[in-house]
């Protein structure tokens, strides 16, 4: 019997695509006519020798998949299953049910939930946590450099620091490390609707400002393509850049760790989209009409309903 998997799978809309092509030439910018997201089932994939077989329990929602779907960037072939957020048993390779967390399938970039966070909170976490610590601790022009607090906790005690737009998960992350990293005071932009909610997280900054009001040296920017200052690197948290591997290797290495000791905690604005995968095009469709905003949108896979 063919084992199959469900997926929230990207498929074309076009009789006239063949679904190994990735983009209709036809088309304006050489990009898909039309693409939509169904739930559906595909043969389960066998793993290589340097992947893992994950069952997915949680999968949060990204900016980055709107895009996708709109552009057929990163997507090979129809139909397609997106997105990399997620936590998950390891069920091949590894041993039945090992928690892990990734930002991919490789067996290198896993790392372990600590037994006192749930996968929705560690499925928070892949690529906005990474997309931070790159910015922040990778070399230039990749990041900023910073000594990692891995090995140097505390390490710009009394540096003043400025985070741009605090409200994202993104920056939300970039504020922890800055308090393991000894930054103070850390100084950080965001509007005043979220001005309440941000003050209960225990990572709160010293201030929260609309603009910032004094000179700095550091600035992580995670909402904003405009800034009024010298820019020395821009992030990309791709595993698949050859500059990121090693780095990545190293950091989802001491995923577990860094959870527990409390370095970095889960974000506590999670909003678990009903439906399972079928509530997935749903929270997509809020992301891209810019109705989400100080809160990560969630889909649990195990909750899809029997009808699909």
């Amino acid at each position: 019997m063919t084992q199959t998997q469900f997926g929230a799978t990207l498929v074309s809309d076009q009789p006239s695509q063949k679904r190994n092509a990735r983009r209709d030439t036809n088309s304006p910018n050489n990009e898909p006519s039309s693409t939509r997201f169904a739930v559906t089932t595909v043969p389960v994939p066998t793993p290589g020798s340097d992947e893992v077989f994950l069952k997915v329990h949680s999968a949060s929602l990204n900016p980055v998949d709107v895009s996708i779907q709109k552009t057929g960037g990163l997507v090979d072939h129809y139909p397609a299953i997106i997105g990399g957020d997620i936590a998950d048993e390891a069920v091949a390779k590894l041993g039945l049910a090992s928690r892990t967390t990734t930002p991919g399938f490789n067996s290198t970039l896993l790392g372990d939930i600590p037994k006192n966070r749930s996968y929705g909170q560690a499925a928070m976490m892949p690529l906005v946590r990474t997309t931070a610590y790159l910015a922040m601790y990778y070399e230039t022009p990749h990041g900023l450099g910073l000594q990692n607090p891995l090995g140097s906790l505390g390490a710009y005690t009394g540096t003043p620091s400025l985070v741009v737009g605090s409200s994202s998960t993104v920056s939300q992350y970039a504020i922890q490390f800055a308090k393991a990293s000894g930054f103070n005071p850390i100084i950080a932009t965001a509007s005043t609707k979220h001005t309440e909610h941000l003050q209960v997280y225990p990572w709160t900054p010293s201030a929260i400002l609309s603009s910032p009001a004094q000179s700095l040296t550091y600035v992580v920017n995670a909402i904003s393509d405009g800034f009024n200052g010298e820019s020395i690197s821009r992030v990309v948290a791709s595993k698949n850049l050859p500059q990121n591997k090693q780095f990545l290797r190293d950091q989802w290495a001491n995923m577990g760790k860094l959870l527990s000791d409390g370095i970095v905690r889960p974000l506590s604005t999670l909003e678990v989209k009903p439906g399972g995968l079928a509530g997935i095009p749903v929270g997509l469709q809020r992301l891209e009409e810019g109705k989400v905003s100080g809160t990560k949108l969630m889909g649990h896979p195990q909750e899809t309903g029997p009808g699909y």
